[in-house]
């Protein structure tokens, strides 16, 4: 009886209740196109790591390490002293050109873990060379099928330009004794590596932003992380943490619009609810079947959710990486995912009003809200000031903001209250307005959703504005040539000795590179005549010395540098004189100053790349001469810096192309959900409206109450929201993204960033005060 009385009065509201199941759905969506795009890209980050190093969680380093220090480590560990750690093994794992072919040998003990073949394929090439033991062969990735036969055993899933093998063969390949090794991996016993994966099944990415196991430092050794010595890894992997925290904000709008969709229900119930218990039905059973209604529409909203997120995540990866189809499936997670949350929502939203609905006094303690107030600000400056918090105390800081933030709504409401008297204008004017703050248990939530939504996209807005900036300042310092060259290095040298002194070029200046590790962590070494105009791109105004060094913002942070500090290359000592932002960079990145003898001691004595100006850059005569270049060297990309800015920049706004789908999706929802409040608050002014309607108050008029009721709410949101917005934008700055990615970001506070979500959330407010879709629902009381 009592659920065919909640399904008649469901049936009676059918524009509520569909307005409802949308809300709920779009806040599934994002979540579930977040993470079905999450889990695509995670795998692809995944690939960055060697199958065969994958497994280990830790490495230890140490200088001219040698196969006797591996042994007696291992004898100390089988000895057990080092209980904490389950498996070891010796690497060989380094950089080189072989055949002027750019790779990275990494030599593993075949014996313990042979490598993961993917695509067996035995070579065509067999020039009698190859040995009949696989201890003696080697497996590329697919890069290299063609390019590397010799002992070719098979192609295996692994980064571009890898080449796997045993110990033995990698240490013949590089030159090297027999005795020598790069380094020892260890897998140490971590407590919470269990919930570490489940965690990425349910939120991919979400391991960046959880706390790192720290082992117990070795005497002797340097013990780096998987993340230290694949940072591009991580850097992936925290920008999956940053776009799934994101994606979140419209589950959570979407909790608010459910709340107060069961409030406006409850109260329109509560007279039948009562005369049912009179008749001898407890409260508990109302209470159950009311609960189970809205979970049927969870059941609902989350199969809708699924299907509406997997279209939304085609299309936003289609936007994002256009060259590559996607391929999105659904899986046993992510089902699970999405009917999970939206029967949590719908359960927690319900389960709450109800609470709400029957509580007699009027709430928590004035010590209790004090108490909780300060538990709030102690957590929000721990993650705020404590760096070792990571990612999560970051967003647990900006969760803990938006709480005081949406709970300050309500005593807002009643402080502006007080002041209703003042409001000055025409009556009917007055009147919306004072109908905004005059209902605040009405509004309040659906106010709150409102809020948070236009605040997160100003947040976000100026974080990536500010992001944008920096990056534009970036590529103007990198890009300052007119055309930048790249290829082989010997056809490098052919091309720069073939163009120096021609009267068409005004400079001209050549890069090497190589990658090193310090302190075990991989670096990237730039080697280039670091003159007064070269430096000023790193922001030094004048030309370095021979023992000066300029390092990355990314590697100060993991090498623990400041200006003035000693930095050992190649046994040479370099002073640090200049830090500079280095966003963008995958690798750290150190620049040394062009020298015969620094370059051959780093190994980068060969040219990557060539960049140069030309006297007259923009002239007939200069363009044809670079389209000759073109035509004599084919073998070369020789690209106008310009056009590689403007694709720079035209990447940069394809990946953040997802902030902006999620934070319209979050107003869209906190929209429907303000319109659900602004409908149940004409429900309860039936007798004001028909008073008006004695009056003579005609269709324009009533028009004029609702456009200042919805321009006053949007007003109200607005309020709260910049203050708000200006905070998470710096949190975002100054705290999310130097943990994160290693590089700090400017804030910039601008137009654009703010005034687009204040627009949208005031359209999305007077929306809803105007529309009155569903008047039949008005005269509907229950049952």
């Amino acid at each position: 009886m009592i659920s065919k009385a909640l399904w008649r009065f469901f049936m009676a509201t059918p524009w509520s209740t569909a307005m409802t199941i949308l809300g709920i759905a779009l806040g599934v969506a994002s979540i579930v196109s977040v993470h079905l795009i999450s889990r695509t890209v995670a795998d692809q980050l995944d690939k960055l790591v060697a199958y065969e190093l994958s497994g280990y969680s830790y490495f230890l380093h140490r200088d001219k390490l040698l196969a006797k220090d591996y042994f007696e480590f291992r004898q100390h560990w089988r000895n057990g002293r080092y209980p904490e750690i389950e498996a070891i093994a010796p690497f060989v794992d380094e950089r080189i050109l072989l055949d002027n072919v750019p790779v990275r040998i990494l030599g593993v003990d075949l014996l313990l873990q042979p490598p993961r073949q993917e695509s067996p394929k035995q070579s065509s090439k067999d020039d009698g060379r190859r040995s009949s033991s696989l201890l003696e062969k080697v497996w590329v990735d697919e890069s290299l099928r063609e390019k590397y036969s010799h002992r070719l055993a098979g192609v295996i899933d692994a980064p571009q330009g890898t080449i796997v093998s045993d110990i033995g063969v990698a240490q013949e390949l590089l030159g090297w004794d027999q005795d020598q090794l790069s380094y020892i991996g260890v897998r140490y016993h971590d407590p919470t590596k269990a919930i570490r994966d489940l965690s990425e099944h349910l939120l991919p990415g979400i391991s960046a932003g959880m706390p790192v196991f720290k082992p117990p430092q070795i005497v002797g050794w340097q013990v780096k992380s998987l993340a230290d010595q694949h940072p591009a890894n991580q850097f992936g992997k925290s920008v999956l943490f940053n776009v799934s925290a994101l994606g979140m904000l419209a589950l959570l709008v979407a909790w608010f619009l459910i709340y107060q969709v069961a409030v406006a229900w409850l109260r329109r119930l509560w007279p039948v609810f009562q005369r049912l218990h009179v008749l001898g039905v407890e409260h508990t059973a109302l209470r159950n079947r009311f609960l189970v209604m809205m979970m049927g529409f969870g059941m609902v909203s989350g199969v809708s959710g699924l299907y509406l997120g997997q279209f939304l995540a085609e299309q936003i990866y289609a936007i994002v990486v256009p060259q590559a189809p996607p391929s999105l499936p659904i899986d046993f997670w992510i089902v699970i995912k999405s009917l999970g949350t939206a029967w949590l929502v719908c359960f927690i939203g319900g389960w709450w009003a109800y609470v709400q609905n029957t509580r007699s006094n009027s709430g928590l303690s004035r010590t209790t809200y004090i108490l909780l107030g300060m538990t709030g600000m102690a957590v929000f400056f721990f993650g705020v000031l404590v760096e070792a918090s990571g990612l999560v105390g970051a967003f647990v800081s900006i969760a803990v903001l938006s709480l005081f933030a949406a709970s300050s709504v309500s005593p807002l409401l009643h402080t502006v209250r007080k002041q209703a008297r003042r409001i000055r204008g025409s009556w009917l004017l007055r009147l919306g307005l004072r109908e905004v703050i005059w209902f605040p248990r009405d509004l309040a939530v659906a106010l709150a959703g409102l809020s948070l939504a236009v605040a997160t996209a100003i947040g976000v807005g100026l974080m990536v504005d500010s992001f944008r900036a920096d990056f534009d300042r970036m590529l103007e310092r990198r890009l300052a040539y007119d055309w930048g060259v790249v290829g082989t290095a010997s056809n490098l040298l052919k091309f720069k000795a073939a163009v120096e002194g021609a009267p068409q070029l005004q400079r001209l200046q050549t890069y090497a590179k190589t990658q090193m590790r310090i302190q075990g962590i991989p670096v990237e070494v730039s080697v280039t005549r670091l003159d007064q105009y070269e430096a000023r791109r790193y922001g030094i105004d004048r030309s370095l010395q021979a023992n000066e060094v300029l390092v990355g913002e990314q590697a100060a942070r993991l090498l623990h540098l400041q200006i003035g500090d000693e930095l050992n290359l190649a046994s040479n000592a370099y002073i640090v004189v200049g830090i500079f932002a280095s966003f963008g960079d995958l690798l750290p990145r150190v620049v040394v100053q062009q020298l015969v003898s620094d370059a051959n001691t780093v190994g980068a004595n060969t040219p990557d790349a060539v960049n140069f100006n030309l006297a007259h850059s923009m002239s007939d005569d200069a363009l044809a001469w670079v389209e000759g270049l073109r035509v004599e060297f084919p073998k070369l990309e020789i690209r106008s810096q310009q056009t590689t800015r403007e694709m720079a920049l035209e990447t940069f706004d394809r990946t953040f192309a997802i902030t902006s789908i999620l934070i319209a999706i979050a107003i869209l929802v906190a929209g429907i959900g303000l319109y659900i409040a602004i409908t149940a608050l004409r429900l309860n002014q039936t007798v004001s409206a028909k008073l008006l309607s004695t009056m003579g108050v005609n269709r324009w008029e009533n028009l004029g109450v609702d456009l200042a009721r919805g321009f006053g709410i949007g007003l109200c949101a607005i309020l709260l929201a910049l203050p708000l917005g200006w905070g998470l934008g710096w949190i975002l700055c100054h705290v999310v993204n130097p943990r994160a990615f290693g590089w700090t970001v400017t804030m910039q506070v601008s137009l654009w960033p703010i005034l687009g979500p204040v627009m949208w959330g005031l359209l999305a407010a007077v929306l809803g005060g105007l529309l009155r879709v569903g008047r039949q629902e008005e005269g509907v009381v229950g049952g």
